[in-house]
């Protein structure tokens, strides 16, 4: 049996055209493939949020799959595609299957995820139908996502029923450490089964999510017949031969046949051979960085800009930004703004321009002493304090978003999640941007990033690298004026924050209680700056989008 393996973008929002690059990718693979396989939500995209609430959208989504059924008359091969399915006025999440211009099968998720990022049960009824269709004498399974994630999932019924192949359909976001859990589990699924597995997963970034893709293929004993790319459209044909799952299962008594559902069928085809690319899953850095490099791409394209506008400081944060963005979109798209002021370093101003001269990008340079000390003067500062530091951040984001408006560039701001975490930033200031690449990514990992960037090309000067840290808003300012070492603060942040973690939990990890909660304080009393700041790449299983919702006027610990 072939079946080809679509892990392919969708345009958000718009059924329409996703109804034509379905129809693109099903005529081009449809004479070497039994099945053309697409992503969970793919004709409407899986960020939809409350249109998947709205009849309107829900019927474009309706219109959009009779579009398919109505061109696909000619094609000899079944589409497998992801769809919201509205229904007697329910919506469900469901997997539709089309051959030759009609509807053979319709899968309505069972387990409708409702935690961290995801609000599946906001939208959508849970289905509890297995779904089984019949391609010449074998039958085939069907499922959506986290259906596969529970042993009583339909994979159960399906082994029941004798099916040698499950083709499960997925959107499935990253979060660093996803990926190996993953592979593991539907390994397991195909050794427990003694069944093909196919896990098509969802590629490309929509809001703050970011899909991976890594869609794979096992065998009956387990084993890796097939990945697909990171991070990357890929399109790719297996060939199965699921004559060896009903050899093995002979010998396994548990799993004869004994569970009768009524399904479609779909005539044999005689087809050529394929083999199946393995490709290799990149390393964890490599991975952070590819993740957020996609988020960039398509944050940036499907919000209208031409390119992107960074605010740059001669810091290891913009340096970062910088590279992300030219990796991104081509230097030719992306703006370096530099706005030194009395207290900015000349190391700072040989970074900057070493930076912005390896990278090959334009460079707005804007000094802004003269409006610093006019604004001081207008409200009648005489004296440094934070206001006066946290007034130069501010009006470099008046010039910064001034600049935007003039070139129709995205503004990307350059803040990080330990500085997220415990308010180390100006609100309205350095943390106001049009996307926040960095919103998930701690200083410590900033610094693995730059290094891992500076591997390919050595982009980022070296001093960047090695100075210590600092918003240079006052004379011989750095970070740990305020904060403690990154190497300790992180740690602190990443057991309060991603582990859930409490203050005396922590302590008991060995940190010093003073410390830890100065730490949480900081993290409890800023939660109203993180509520304002621009969406991010989500990189993290608790990172500060919808895994984060925490009240802003808290009054205990």
């Amino acid at each position: 049996m072939n079946i080809t393996l679509a892990q392919v973008k969708s345009h958000l929002a718009d059924p329409k055209k996703n109804a034509e690059k379905a129809l693109d990718i099903w005529t081009e693979y449809d004479k070497q493939s039994d099945l053309v396989v697409l992503p969970e939500l793919f004709l409407s995209g899986y960020a939809c949020q409350d249109l998947f609430l709205r009849l309107d959208f829900l019927t474009s989504c309706m219109s959009a799959l009779d579009y398919i059924k109505e061109k696909s008359s000619d094609l000899s091969s079944t589409l497998v595609i992801g769809t919201p399915y509205y229904e007697y006025g329910n919506v469900y999440n469901a997997l539709v299957l089309i051959n030759r211009g009609r509807i053979i099968g319709v899968y309505k998720k069972w387990y409708l995820p409702n935690y961290t990022v995801f609000d599946e049960k906001r939208y959508f009824k849970e289905g509890k139908d297995p779904l089984v269709v019949k391609f010449g004498n074998s039958p085939v399974g069907f499922a959506i996502c986290e259906d596969i994630w529970y042993p009583d999932g339909p994979h159960r019924l399906y082994v029941s029923a004798g099916c040698p192949l499950v083709v499960s359909i997925n959107a499935s976001p990253f979060y660093l450490g996803r990926y190996k859990p993953v592979e593991n589990l539907i390994s397991s699924r195909s050794f427990e089964n003694v069944s093909f597995f196919v896990y098509l997963n969802k590629v490309g970034a929509e809001e703050e999510y970011v899909f991976d893709g890594r869609s794979m293929v096992f065998n009956e004993e387990g084993k890796l017949l097939c990945r697909l790319k990171a991070f990357e459209e890929h399109v790719a044909t297996v060939t199965l031969d699921l004559d060896k799952a009903y050899v093995k299962r002979l010998s396994e008594k548990r799993l004869n046949s004994v569970y009768l559902i009524e399904s479609a069928h779909v005539e044999e085809r005689e087809l050529p051979r394929l083999k199946a690319p393995i490709e290799e899953s990149p390393g964890e850095d490599q991975e952070l960085y590819m993740a957020i490099l996609l988020g960039i791409k398509d944050y940036v394209s499907r919000s209208g800009f031409k390119g992107a506008l960074i605010g740059l400081s001669g810091g290891i944060d913009s340096s970062l930004c910088a590279c992300l963005a030219v990796d991104a979109l081509g230097k030719e798209r992306v703006v370096g703004v530099f706005m030194p002021s009395e207290y900015t370093s000349k190391e700072s101003h040989e970074d900057v321009h070493e930076l912005v001269k390896n990278l090959g990008i334009e460079l707005i340079v804007y000094p802004i002493n003269e409006l610093y000390h006019l604004y001081r003067k207008l409200l009648g500062s005489s004296e440094l304090t934070v206001a006066e530091e946290n007034l130069q951040a501010r009006i470099r984001a008046n010039i910064l978003f001034y600049l935007s408006n003039k070139l129709n560039y995205l503004v990307l701001s350059t803040s990080n999640k330990s500085e997220a975490a415990t308010g180390y930033g100006t609100i309205y200031g350095d943390m106001a941007g049009g996307f926040m690449p960095l919103k998930d990514v701690y200083k410590t990992q900033v610094y693995r990033l730059a290094l891992y960037r500076n591997s390919i090309k050595r982009d980022i000067p070296e001093r960047v690298l090695v100075k210590p840290p600092s918003a240079e808003l006052r004379p011989n300012q750095t970070d740990q004026d305020t904060l403690p070492p990154y190497h300790i603060l992180d740690r602190v942040l990443y057991l309060y924050i991603e582990e859930g973690l409490s203050a005396e939990d922590i302590v008991q990890e060995g940190f010093e209680k003073s410390l830890v909660e100065k730490v949480i304080g900081m993290v409890n009393r800023t939660q109203y700056k993180r509520r304002q700041t621009p969406l991010g790449v989500r990189v993290s299983k608790k990172s500060f989008c919808m895994d984060w919702r925490m009240p802003v006027n808290r009054e205990g610990i």
